[in-house]
C-alpha cells in the first residue's frame, strides 16, 4: 500500500508517517488529529503540585517556591527539609527574620597575644594599587627591638589578573618607610575575582625590628594597571595615617 502523508496532500492515507530512509510506516490515530494535544506548563511562584519534590527547575510539575527568611542558617542541602535554611551564602548574616545582610566585618579579641598591632576598621574603604599609587604603607608602634612577629592579616580583593602582591614589614627611617625586614606574597590565582578576603600571611625571613616604629606595606608590580590590580582595605577616615609610594618616593596621603 502506498503511504501518502505530507503537508497539503489530498486524501492522505494516514495521519503520521515514520521513515528510516528505506522503509516507511503509516500511522492512523484513533481520534484523528484530536489524539495529539499539547498541554504547556509555565513555572510560577505558586506551589500547585500535590507532592513534595526535592529537586527540579523548569521540569513538568515543578514550581518555584518563594523563600522569605533564612534565619535557620546554612548547611541544608534540601529546601523541603527546612524552608528557613539554605546551603551556603558566603558568610551572610541571616539571623534576623525576613532580612539578609552581609556579615559584619571580622575583628579579633584582645589579650591572647603579648603584642598586637590591629586596625580592622568598621568604616572599611578601598585603595587601588597601580600607577602613581602602586604601594601603600601604615606605621605601627612596637616594643624596642621587637623580634617575635610571625603573621599579618589584611583585607584584599582584586580586579582582572594582577601580578603577585608583596606584603612586607619595613623599617622606619625618619618617619618614612625604608628597607624590608620580612615579607610574603599573595597570588590572584589562589582567590576568586571580586570577592573580599581577610588574608592571613606567614612572614618569611623575619629580622628583629629595631627602635619602636615600623611599617606594614602592600607593594604591587609595575605591570598592574586599571584593568588588572589589587585593592587593599583601609580605614577610610585615615585614623592612623597612610603613606603612598610612587615607586620612587614615599609620600604622605
Amino acid at each position: 500500500m502506498t503511504i501518502r502523508v505530507y503537508p497539503g496532500a489530498k486524501n492522505p492515507t494516514h495521519q503520521i508517517s515514520l521513515s528510516d530512509g528505506v522503509r516507511t510506516y503509516g500511522l492512523r490515530l484513533e481520534d484523528g488529529p484530536r489524539s495529539v494535544e499539547e498541554v504547556p506548563l509555565t513555572a510560577s511562584t505558586v506551589h500547585v503540585t500535590g507532592g513534595g519534590s526535592k529537586f527540579g527547575d523548569w521540569e513538568p510539575g515543578i514550581s518555584h517556591i518563594e523563600q522569605r527568611t533564612w534565619q535557620g542558617g546554612r548547611g541544608s542541602a534540601s529546601f523541603v527539609d527546612d524552608p528557613a535554611r539554605y546551603f551556603d551564602a558566603k558568610m551572610a548574616w541571616t539571623l534576623t527574620p525576613g532580612k539578609l545582610f552581609p556579615a559584619p566585618a571580622w575583628k579579633f579579641s584582645n589579650g591572647y597575644l603579648d603584642e598586637v598591632h590591629e586596625n580592622l576598621p568598621g568604616d572599611l574603604g578601598w585603595r587601588s594599587l597601580y600607577g602613581d599609587y602602586a604601594d601603600i604603607a601604615e606605621q605601627f608602634s612596637h616594643s624596642n627591638n621587637w623580634a617575635d612577629y610571625r603573621r599579618v592579616y589584611l583585607w584584599v580583593r582584586y580586579i582582572g589578573s594582577p601580578s603577585d602582591l608583596t606584603v612586607a614589614i619595613l623599617r622606619d627611617s625618619s618617619g618614612a618607610p625604608s628597607t624590608a625586614r620580612a615579607s610574603a606574597s599573595i597570588s590572584a590565582a589562589d582567590y576568586p575575582e571580586h570577592e573580599v578576603h581577610l588574608i592571613g600571611l606567614d612572614l618569611d625571613n623575619t629580622n628583629a625590628l629595631v627602635l619602636t616604629e615600623s611599617w606594614l606595606a602592600a607593594i604591587s608590580q609595575d605591570t598592574d594597571d586599571a584593568a588588572n590590580h589589587w585593592e587593599i582595605g583601609v580605614d577610610i577616615d585615615g585614623g592612623t595615617g597612610y603613606y603612598r609610594y610612587q615607586k620612587n618616593t614615599w609620600n604622605a596621603g
